[in-house]
């Protein structure tokens, strides 16, 4: 696949583990709440501070999603019907993998 190389990294260093926990699949948009924790595993293999929780209490799926991708303006929430979801298990869109990348590096990563 396109991505074995970065992916074969991000495995050795236990920042992803596949759809199943060994699988895989390239081409298959990630969920947000994957792309969380992946961004959580990246952030503590570069050693930053991961503790800080977000406030779930507004969205009502909060019960189903990591707060730390929320508390660093990661992943923000989705409006549907008047009502704020975090979409855990929603695929994400590449507008929103593009700002929550943007996000990361203004943001969350070190400045070099």
């Amino acid at each position: 696949a396109w991505c074995y190389s970065a992916v074969s990294w991000a495995v050795s260093r236990d920042i992803m583990s596949g759809v199943d926990g060994e699988t895989f699949a390239p081409e298959r948009p990630p969920t947000r709440q994957e792309l969380a924790l992946t961004l959580f595993r990246y952030a503590k293999e570069a050693g930053l501070d991961t503790k800080k929780r977000a406030e779930l209490t507004p969205y009502s799926d909060a019960d189903q999603v990591a707060g730390w991708a929320v508390a660093q303006g990661l992943l923000a929430g989705r409006s549907a019907g008047g009502v704020q979801t975090l979409a855990p298990l929603g695929t994400v869109t590449r507008a929103e993998f593009s700002a929550v990348l943007k996000t990361l590096c203004e943001t969350v990563l070190p400045k070099q």
